[in-house]
């Protein structure tokens, strides 16, 4: 009978006694070194992007219908419409030496043409979606008020 004072002391103090992770690192550091490491997992869009861009052999291609491409694009980007008749007149006047960066609204057209012109023997790459760019910081124009 007298063990029992000791066996319940003995389980107050290890109850009541923190296990080695949680004395390791608080709940609150654990959630701030997550968010940290998400953040430097995010891809660097806009320095890399703008660095390959001012090479003298990329092009960037908007893909987009004429209307989206009025109201913004990316500085120096060149038309053309995947959706119009003249899209494979278009593409064959490209510099088959040159690399081509395509981009579009959501990712679908550009990952079309991508195909077809890769099919082509055009050396090409998909961008992020118009607003991801524009979210990056990626230089614009043609920018509606």
């Amino acid at each position: 009978m007298r063990i029992w004072p000791f066996l319940i002391l003995a389980l107050a103090v290890s109850c009541s006694t923190p296990g080695p992770l949680q004395r390791a690192v608080p709940r609150q550091k654990i959630a701030k070194k997550v968010r940290l490491q998400e953040a430097k997992e995010k891809p660097v869009v806009n320095e890399k992007l703008i660095q390959r861009l001012r090479e003298a052999d990329v092009t960037v291609v908007d893909v987009r219908s004429t209307e989206e491409f009025v109201n913004g694009h990316l500085v120096g980007a060149k038309h053309i419409d995947f959706l119009r008749d003249d899209f494979e007149k278009q593409v064959g006047k490209l510099d088959r030496r040159k690399r081509y960066y395509l981009y579009c609204a959501s990712g679908n057209l550009s990952g079309k043409a991508l195909q077809y012109l890769l099919a082509r023997g055009v050396k090409a790459e998909t961008l992020e979606p118009y607003e991801t760019l524009k979210s990056e910081g990626i230089p614009m124009e043609g920018l509606s008020p």
